[in-house]
């Protein structure tokens, strides 16, 4: 079982500070850019969240600057960052019937073991954070396969519970099952359109359904 961080563990960034941390690494973009660089130009309106902005600069230069900024970013928004209702619940009922579950993220691992830490001894078989290439971020599946070679399932058992496109498109590479979580009307149509099957309002479905899962 493949747990999405950002969502379905905790919000780290909500639409406002998402938008303020995009506006923080374009203004890292513009203060290093010389004359003569060209790739990635797009303003500020073309990012939604600052894991835009590294998608974008994957190939470029500042590319390993920027993911060094936005992994401190990440840290200072951990104490802040509200928990989504039920998440602990759920990792421990699956692991109760034997599940091995993963957290995966497009985050900075420090941010998640960062965040995870208060909880505790959660049953939790690793968690797979932002690789040092930024080319690997979603919607490639290269994080999805470092969990799945953890012993976290396979192609044919594994599930991904995800919040974005990008994951839901990770999954799809890998062969994976997806589960989104989706709490408003936007995600919810943005992930059918692109293939998702199944969505969840909450988590509490998913508790409802791991609490039945026979014992493994």
């Amino acid at each position: 079982m493949l747990f999405g961080f950002d969502g379905p563990v905790a919000r780290l960034f909500s639409a406002s500070t998402a938008r303020e941390a995009v506006r923080d690494l374009l203004a890292l973009v513009a203060e290093h850019r010389g004359p003569r660089d060209t790739g990635a130009g797009a303003g500020q309106e073309a990012f939604a969240h600052p894991l835009d902005v590294l998608r974008a600069f994957a190939q470029d230069r500042l590319g390993p600057l920027l993911r060094e900024r936005l992994d401190d970013l990440e840290l200072q928004a951990v104490p802040h960052a509200p928990a989504t209702h039920n998440f602990a619940h759920l990792l421990r009922t699956l692991h109760a019937s034997g599940r091995r579950v993963c957290v995966v993220t497009d985050a900075c691992a420090e941010a998640a073991h960062r965040y995870l830490k208060p909880y505790g001894t959660l049953p939790l078989a690793g968690i797979h954070g932002r690789a040092e290439d930024l080319g690997l971020l979603t919607p490639h599946p290269a994080c999805l396969l470092r969990a799945l070679d953890s012993g976290a399932g396979t192609a044919t058992t594994g599930l991904v519970i995800g919040c974005t496109v990008a994951e839901l498109a990770a999954a799809q590479r890998a062969g994976l099952r997806f589960v989104g979580l989706a709490r408003n009307t936007t995600t919810d149509r943005q992930l059918r359109e692109a293939g998702c099957e199944t969505t969840v309002t909450s988590l509490a479905p998913l508790l409802a359904a791991a609490g039945s899962l026979r014992p493994r």
